[in-house]
C-alpha cells in the first residue's frame, strides 16, 4: 500500500479518520488528524506483530473504536 497524499472532498471533509484495507494482502493504513490539524498515519500489517500474536488490532483513538483482525478479514 505505501505512503500516499489524501484528498478529501465534499462530506468526507469533515472526517477525521480514514482507513485503506488492502484486499490482497493483511495491511491496514489508519490515518487520523492529529492536534496539527495534519494527517498521521499509522500502519498496522502483519510484518509488524511479533510471531506469539496471531493477530493485531486497529485503533482510532478519536471515536474510542477498537477492532482485531479477524473482524477486518
Amino acid at each position: 500500500m505505501g505512503e500516499r497524499g489524501i484528498k478529501l472532498s465534499g462530506k468526507l471533509k469533515s472526517s477525521r479518520n480514514y482507513i485503506l484495507i488492502d484486499s490482497e494482502k493483511i495491511c491496514t493504513e489508519c490515518y487520523q488528524i492529529n492536534e496539527k490539524n495534519q494527517w498521521k498515519l499509522t500502519t498496522y500489517s502483519l510484518e509488524e506483530i511479533t510471531d506469539s500474536q496471531q493477530e493485531f488490532s486497529v485503533k482510532l483513538e478519536s471515536i474510542n473504536f477498537k477492532c482485531t483482525t479477524s473482524l477486518l478479514y
